[in-house]
């Protein structure tokens, strides 16, 4: 059971993006650099994609991510780390794809070799006497003597409602020195409020120049700061490491949720179950309550079946009820988000976000992991960083995929037997990788890559299929958005008279002239001619 505050909104205007910082400079093979995207509008801030471009685009790589499908309310963040693993300096763009209403966010990357020091010529004459060392001060990197290094040296969690999670913080473990060290465990202590969400690093022996990546939440079961270590003991228990961990709870008691977490029983693939959140209202508060969305790493498996609560009114002590669907797309543990929201005129406002939780059951199939893909380029045929979908098979027995196919589309319902037919190929998009012919046995996977290159201005849409022999054929969705078209010319006829102007093709129309591509400039002038 979970009880909410309301916390202060403002009012629902655009979506508005915003990252710290502007740009970054990175070292080659340096520590790692996140950047944080807030949402600084008042309307909800939806990401669809986060992807590098560039012509040194390959040797930037995203460590870790908590944006992708990211739905972020007012003053809500989510960050990127990034890390340059080419040979020289390198620059590249980290694109942000989302519904902000001044377009994608765009931040410039740069990477450069770091600056090494350098020791001035000392004259025969003269004789060095060794510098004192100077006492470091102030927070840095936490070294232990068994040369393990921790960034940061601290995690400082923002402020986290009783009952929910923090989202995750990135921890990285290098090697300080020349001899290899072996890591036997990790753990929280004493307060199990902050617990390992993600361990890259247990059981592993770091050499010179490996990294390994832990990931950190904050789950706060009473109000008020908290804090803890978080500990790394290495095979020599003389040296362990330690990372302090620091987070503040607050209540929300407005609103009681029953049950929070909302946990689904295990579910085979291709079923789906149900499951009920009750929502009673404990306060007075002169809203009604807004829908409801789903975000997070698995937001595809879950879904709204029912909302029995947008738009009733929040008086006490009433309640409501929202049916959530669980139909897995993968198996093992399968989680994602719920939020609730409440709207009083043109203000939208959370109310609390509630786990879900579920199990996926395998099943002799296909799964396409991401179930769709979003990619941008800003010149015609120009090929934008490729994206790849993981097709995994479940359930016992070997499957052996026929056919891999990238076909025009929009709408899955009305195109789908034409789709399954394979189509009509599509000019934007392309496929390759090592999946046709391949037989897969149960958790076997391999990849395809597709690229966007629009031969035409504008949206466009398609259809990777991967059909295999005996079962049901798999479909993600594709959505390219290209470089819009420059004017071209217009004319326009007046009596006998004709007014030739640079135009946009729809403005042309609007104008009921006569529009040509930008291209055919001297056309338009000799067919557009003033008579006087």
């Amino acid at each position: 059971m979970l009880l909410v505050y309301l916390f202060e909104t403002k009012p629902l205007t655009d979506a508005v993006a915003s990252a710290d910082p502007a740009q970054m400079e990175l070292e080659v093979h340096g520590e790692p650099r996140s950047v944080t995207i807030t949402s600084t509008g008042s309307a909800p801030l939806q990401i669809h994609a986060v992807t590098v471009r560039g012509a040194d685009a390959a040797a930037f790589t995203i460590l870790q991510e908590t944006c992708g499908h990211a739905y972020l309310l007012h003053g809500e963040s989510c960050s990127v780390g990034l890390q340059f693993l080419g040979q020289n300096e390198g620059h590249g763009e980290l694109l942000v794809t989302d519904n902000a209403q001044d377009g994608p966010l765009v931040i410039e990357l740069h990477a450069a070799a770091a600056q090494k020091a350098t020791t001035p010529a000392t004259p025969p004459s003269q004789e060095v006497t060794p510098a004192k060392p100077s006492p470091v001060t102030g927070p840095g990197p936490v070294v232990s003597a068994s040369k393990l290094v921790a960034r940061p040296s601290s995690l400082l969690f923002e402020r986290t409602a009783v009952g929910t999670t923090s989202e995750q913080q990135l921890l990285i473990l290098r090697v300080a020195g020349d001899s290899p060290v072996g890591i036997d465990s990790i753990a929280t202590e004493p307060n199990e409020e902050f617990r390992i969400a993600v361990d890259g690093c247990s059981q592993k022996t770091l050499t010179t120049g490996q990294s390994c990546r832990l990931g950190a939440v904050f789950a706060p079961r009473v109000a008020g700061p908290r804090s803890a270590q978080l500990k790394v003991a290495p095979h020599r228990p003389t040296d362990p490491i330690q990372v302090a961990l620091d987070g503040t709870g607050f209540l929300r008691p407005n609103l009681q949720i029953d049950p929070s977490p909302l946990v689904f029983q295990a579910t085979p693939q291709g079923s789906r179950v149900e499951s009920a959140l009750r929502l009673t209202i404990l306060q007075e508060m002169s809203s009604r309550f807004a829908a409801a969305t789903v975000s997070g790493p698995n937001q595809h498996d879950f879904s709204i079946a029912s909302d029995g609560c947008r738009g009733k009114a929040l008086a006490p002590v009433s309640s409501c009820a929202i049916r959530i669907r669980f139909a897995p797309r993968g198996t093992g543990e399968r989680a994602a988000t719920l939020t609730l929201a409440a709207q009083d005129g043109s203000t939208v406002k959370a109310l609390a976000r509630v786990d879900l939780k579920g199990q996926g059951l395998g099943r002799s199939a296909l799964v396409l992991e991401p179930p769709s893909l979003s990619f941008t380029a800003a010149r015609l045929n120009a090929a934008s960083p490729p994206q790849t979908v993981v097709v995994t098979k479940t359930g016992p027995g070997t499957l052996t995929i026929e056919k891999v196919m990238v076909s025009e589309g929009k709408n899955l319902l009305t195109d789908l037997a034409s789709i399954l037919g394979g189509g009509n190929p599509s000019p934007h998009f392309t496929a390759s990788g090592n999946c046709t012919g391949k037989v897969l046995d149960e958790g076997n996977r391999c990849e395809i890559e597709i690229r966007f290159s629009p031969t035409a201005y504008g949206d466009h849409h398609g259809f990777l299929t991967v059909k295999p022999s005996g079962a049901s054929p798999v479909i993600s969705q594709l959505t390219g958005s290209g470089p819009s078209e420059p004017p071209g010319w217009c004319c326009v006829f007046q009596g006998q008279s004709g007014n030739l102007s640079a135009q946009t093709r729809e403005e042309c129309k609007r104008m009921k002239g006569r529009y040509y591509p930008p291209e055919q400039r001297e056309i338009a002038q000799q067919q557009c001619v003033v008579i006087r």
